[in-house]
């Protein structure tokens, strides 16, 4: 009986490296298109992983829209997992969180660092000055098959969906932001912008036991689904002054202010906002990638900066130390029902489709997280 089952899974083996798939590649700026391509052939230290969904990226939208990728055509896609359909022979010889197998459903993170520099070494891979990454310096998760090395997995439960799976990653963005920002128990946090970095961010708030979270946006369809998922006051900004947005937030926290605020829409006006009104020795931290130059008026450098002694700290993707893996940390906290992954889902496309994805993006049409899928892919499977 084994031979007969190797035999069988010797000749599945041959024929996925000799076919072909779908992918959603980048040719050029603004040209986005779903070609056939080789199925990738992987390397000892490699898996190949049969994708069913992806999700849509903010980075995304500048790779197709304004900088690029490293070079062209790329297969773009970097919110992703999948089902390990091929081993390395290699992979048996890696010191690795836990066994693979065949079969399993898999988290990847996109992340890779150069494992040499005192970054690396230390953990702080999104540190790492030559970092690669996983669906734009190299073929990602808008493709039907993916090559990944067998340490960028992280082994889901067999009941997580795709769904879910590839909302993991913006998770974890959430999660080391969360940390840098030192979220204590009782605190008042403030998010500013509620895509999908400020949607978990609002999550991990609580989490952390924040006696409050407000949420601020200017959309009411993205305010209406933060407060399904633990927001406790939300602000539409649109129209009110930088004065009037404060006040409302202190109406809320108290006259002294929050003693967190979490910038994750990468706007300069709340930017601003965000300084002026933390309390004394508050924590500002910064997600989300600015849109433009980033002004600190007067005001908020003098009487907010230096006058109320905050701190500021930045925040880049995340790391993975051995005291703390953050991958790990967001799916135990999927895993207990703490964490909503999927509600954040506003869009499906499939990878044949990925053009028309785009096209909806810009023209400033309505979203909160697209995904693009592959063929076998089911909602909620």
């Amino acid at each position: 009986m084994f031979v007969k089952l190797n035999h069988t899974f010797k000749v599945f083996r041959r024929k996925i490296m000799e076919g072909k798939m779908k992918a959603g590649r980048l040719h050029a700026i603004n040209d986005i298109r779903c070609d056939e391509v080789d199925i990738p052939q992987i390397k000892d230290d490699e898996v190949l992983l049969k994708v069913y969904c992806a999700g849509i990226c903010g980075s995304d939208l500048g790779r197709v829209f304004s900088t690029g990728t490293y070079s062209f055509p790329t297969t773009l896609g970097h919110e992703f997992g999948g089902e390990i359909v091929e081993i390395g022979k290699g992979v048996k010889d890696l010191d690795l969180r836990e066994e693979l197998k065949i079969g399993q459903r898999v988290d990847v993170n996109p992340m890779t660092g150069c494992g040499k520099c005192k970054d690396c070494l230390n953990g702080n891979i999104n540190l790492c000055d030559t970092y690669g990454y996983t669906g734009s310096r190299s073929d990602g998760g808008f493709g039907q098959y993916v090559a990944v090395k067998a340490t960028q997995c992280y082994v889901c439960p067999d009941d997580f969906s795709w769904d879910m799976i590839c909302q993991i990653d913006p998770a974890v963005i959430s999660l080391h932001g969360a940390l840098r920002a030192g979220i204590k128990v009782n605190d008042a946090v403030v998010v500013f912008g509620t895509g999908p970095v400020g949607y978990y961010m609002v999550q991990w708030a609580n989490i952390c036991g924040a006696r409050m979270v407000i949420a601020v946006d200017i959309k009411d369809e993205k305010l209406d689904l933060i407060k399904k998922v633990g927001a406790t006051y939300t602000i539409n900004s649109m129209g009110m002054t930088n004065e009037e947005v404060v006040a409302k937030i202190k109406e809320y926290a108290g006259e002294e202010g929050p003693e967190v605020c979490i910038e994750a829409a990468g706007s300069p006006i709340t930017f601003n906002q965000a300084l002026q009104c933390l309390k004394k020795h508050g924590t500002f931290t910064c997600i989300g990638t600015p849109h433009g130059d980033v002004n600190i008026l007067d005001k908020s450098y003098d009487k907010c900066i230096l006058r109320k002694e905050l701190t500021i700290k930045g925040s880049w993707c995340y790391n993975f130390t051995p005291e703390y893996e953050e991958f790990c940390a967001t799916i135990d906290a999927a895993k207990k029902g703490l964490l909503d992954l999927t509600s954040i889902i506003s869009h499906r496309f499939s990878v044949d489709e990925v053009k028309d994805a785009f096209d909806l993006i810009e023209r400033k049409e309505f979203f909160n997280k697209i995904v693009i899928t592959q063929d076998g892919y089911e909602p909620g499977k």
